[in-house]
Order: C-alpha cells, then structure tokens, then sequence
C-alpha cells in the first residue's frame, strides 16, 4: 500500500504527525490516520500493530469514530493474537463493543458470541450475551437468530454451544451445495 506518494515523502508525514502527536497537536482524525500509517506502513510488511494502537487509543479519547468495520478488525485480530497484534481478550471485547454499540451487526454477533463463551465461568455473562445476539437477530443475522433460540432452549456450555454451531454450519453447506 503506497498511499500514491513515495517512500520518502510517507516516511516525512509519519514523522511530522508523530511529532504533532507527541507535542498534544493533533486531532483525533489526525491520531487515527497516524495509527492506520503505522499500522499497515508503506508497504505490508512494516505494519506493526502494537504501535498503532496507542494512536486509536487516543483518536478514540478525542471522540474520533474510528470506523465500526476496523474496530471488528481490530477486535478479531485482538482476540486471536492475528495481525501483529498480541491476544488481549479484554481489550478485544472493548473494541467488539464500541462496533457492536454503533449498530454493526457483525460485532453486535461476536459480542454476543463472546459473551456466551464466558457464561461457563462468569453467570453475569449470560445478560449482555442475550442483548447482543438480540439486536443482532433484530438486524437479521441468521447466526445470532440460531444462537439466541439455543440460548433460550436453556443450552449454557460452551462445548453444547460450539457442537450445535458446527452442525449448523455444516447443514448451511450442505443446503448451499444442493442449490448448486
């Protein structure tokens, strides 16, 4: 990704924005375009996410809408260790969240989801994991409408949960491979 402008002229605008950051002179635009630079670099493999984050950190702080798409990114590549990024589940759920409070269907799923893994450990899991798969079967999100029946059909654990999620993803294949 070479943003249309050299390597040199991408290497003085990271270096005048990270000198605008550090002196409290920058908006939360600014932050956030300051992160993606650094996250994805002039070319793939530069990006380091672990210094990028501290710059969405702050763009969030400053009331800047990172977008809900890149929150989800984000979110996943927290929660798995994936991207540069190391596993942090909290912060992984806090960002899930922010996308999920925004009204993005896929983060309102995996908030719901996550929620739902921890029910095995933390009861009050159970609440904000049944809101979440709620507003997500509201915006008719088939995986959540299934999860939200099974919740309610009184199924807690995590194992009964995953084996129903993978028969529901292998009926799914096979419906789309005889329509095919």
């Amino acid at each position: 990704m070479n943003y249309g402008v050299t390597e040199q002229e991408f290497d003085s605008a990271l270096y005048k924005l990270k000198k605008m950051a550090a002196a409290g002179k920058t908006t939360g635009e600014e932050l956030a375009t300051l992160g993606d630079m650094i996250f994805y670099g002039y070319s793939q493999e530069e990006s380091n996410a672990e210094q990028a984050m501290p710059y969405w950190e702050m763009a969030l702080a400053k009331g800047y809408a990172i977008e809900t798409e890149k929150m989800v990114a984000i979110a996943l590549s927290l929660k798995d260790g994936e991207r540069g990024f190391a596993v942090d589940e909290e912060k992984s759920l806090r960002y899930m969240q922010m996308a999920a409070d925004k009204g993005n269907v896929t983060a309102e799923y995996y908030s719901g989801l996550w929620y739902l893994q921890k029910m095995d450990r933390d009861p009050q899991a159970e609440g904000p994991a049944m809101i979440y798969l709620a507003k997500a079967a509201l915006h008719n999100d088939a995986d959540a409408q299934f999860l939200l029946g099974v919740s309610m059909l009184g199924l807690k654990g995590k194992t009964e949960i995953e084996e129903l999620l993978k028969i529901q993803k292998e009926d799914t294949e096979d419906t789309q491979n005889e329509s095919t």
